[in-house]
């Protein structure tokens, strides 16, 4: 057994209770700038200042001094790989200091490696009031290197927009609690949240937001701590991030690429649950993303509470003994490139066709470390290379051992367009019936049915 020193627990940004954090871009997207390291200094608490701040300016000089001077890349609020951007309503460029070729030009459609639609995403965060979105974007210090950002939006009036990123990790001490306390089960996590809501039934909307809020409050326990969001994203309480509170969080991504916040609030809009995410751990000057669970309840319809807390499985990686861990192997950029390959193939070769390549073990879209499936939309699986027996029956009331039900998860991701989801599963291929961190990508190939496909094991970068 080998025990690896370790560096620094820290929590994963936005996500239910008991997280903060993120990394740069998936070191495959630009092989040639692999080892390329993020450059900015400013965290997030500072950039939503920055760019409040550039919004009053706005205000009180008008639109059109403003936008000089947000175009001006020797101006005040350029700084390097920090500067403020802005769009109209239509999705209009109206600044960009690194890219000033892109003035006037509208791009409401355009998106990122993985098919973000990042200017879509500005607009609809501003008409909600302002919010972080993530996407992947070319950082001007590292020569357009595309790397991880987050940006904060915010609307200056109801015709435009500001906003600004950071392609740096987004890191915050983990309470002391997250490094030397025990860690709690799943039990004892959907109790203390049931615990809370009773506490918010109880004593009110109000009252309870003011309670989770509350970094030295009573729902703060072996580092679960309470998070509250209403069922539009928009965040109400959280004890070490009181910034956030009033942004809407829907477009917040993880590392790797899954919409956190949205995917607890979807689970709340089904009932009391838990849904899976990840935790991340500094160890030898490398990122480890472990598994970790959050238990969401909904209250009285418009709101929602939650917190979350290590797989137990994975406790004994939280003080870097990494014995016996599945490490990920291929990259977010290979699966999604096989994901949309096939929906390609789908489209050019029929229907019956591409389900006979992906339910072929030896065919083209399978491969050492990516294999796909297809489903309809109404969950019959229709193709799979190792889950032969299950084809043609219905997956939709599958479920891990926490009760996730994550078909139900992936068909609202193939609703929305397609996208990524976290998950546990036994590895298909090898038939080993222990669970293991799945994350998986869905499109949909038309309004019939969807092709999918994911990575095993917990990504070490």
């Amino acid at each position: 057994m080998r025990a690896w020193p370790f560096c620094l627990l820290i929590l994963f940004l936005f996500s239910i209770g008991g997280v903060v954090s993120s990394d740069t871009t998936n070191s495959a997207v630009i092989p040639a700038l692999q080892n390329a390291t993020a450059s900015s200094s400013m965290k997030l608490p500072e950039l939503v200042t920055y760019v409040n701040e550039a919004a009053d300016y706005a205000r009180s000089v008008g639109k059109e001094e403003a936008l000089r001077e947000f175009n001006d890349m020797n101006g005040k609020y350029t700084q390097n790989d920090i500067y403020i951007f802005a769009y109209d309503f239509r999705g209009t460029t109206l600044a960009l200091p690194y890219e000033p070729e892109l003035i006037g030009k509208n791009r409401i459609t355009d998106t990122d490696i993985y098919g973000n639609q990042m200017i879509a995403e500005f607009v609809a965060v501003a008409q909600a009031g302002g919010g972080i979105v993530t996407y992947y974007y070319p950082d001007p210090v590292l020569e357009m290197a595309i790397l991880q950002k987050n940006s904060y939006i915010t609307p200056v009036d109801d015709t435009w927009l500001i906003g600004a990123g950071i392609y740096s990790p987004r890191t915050l001490p983990a309470p002391a609690a997250e490094i030397s306390g025990e860690n709690p089960d799943a039990s004892r996590l959907q109790a203390f949240v049931e615990s809370a809501a009773a506490f918010a039934r109880e004593q009110g909307k109000e009252a309870a937001i003011a309670a989770f809020s509350d970094p030295n409050g009573d729902f703060l326990q072996d580092g679960m701590y309470i998070v509250a969001y209403d069922t539009n994203t928009t965040n109400l309480a959280h004890p070490y991030q009181p910034w956030i509170q009033g942004l809407c969080m829907r477009w917040y991504r993880d590392i790797d690429n899954v919409q956190t916040v949205d995917t607890v609030v979807r689970t709340a809009d089904r009932g009391a649950g838990f849904s899976h995410s990840l935790y991340r751990i500094f160890i030898d000057n490398k990122s480890l993303y472990i598994p970790k669970i959050d238990y969401t309840i909904p209250m009285d319809g418009d709101w929602l509470i939650g917190a979350g807390t290590i797989h137990p499985g994975y406790v004994q990686y939280k003080t870097g003994d990494l014995t016996g861990l599945v490490i990920r192997e291929g990259t977010v950029q290979e699966l999604v490139s096989r994901v949309d390959s096939a929906v390609s193939y789908a489209k050019e070769h029929g229907k019956e066709e591409t389900l006979s390549v992906i339910s072929d073990p030896d065919g083209i879209f399978t491969t050492e470390n990516v294999w796909l499936f297809a489903g309809d939309r109404d969950a019959t699986l229709l193709a799979d290379p190792y889950m032969t027996d299950s084809i043609g029956k219905s997956i939709l009331d599958f479920s891990d051992s926490y009760h996730t039900k994550t078909t139900e998860q992936a068909l609202d991701i193939i609703a929305s367009g397609g996208g990524f989801v976290h998950g546990m599963f036994p590895d298909t291929r090898t038939g080993d019936p222990k669970e293991i961190p799945k994350l998986m990508y869905l499109q949909p190939v038309d309004e019939d049915w969807w092709i999918a496909g994911g990575l095993y094991g917990v990504s070490v970068q």
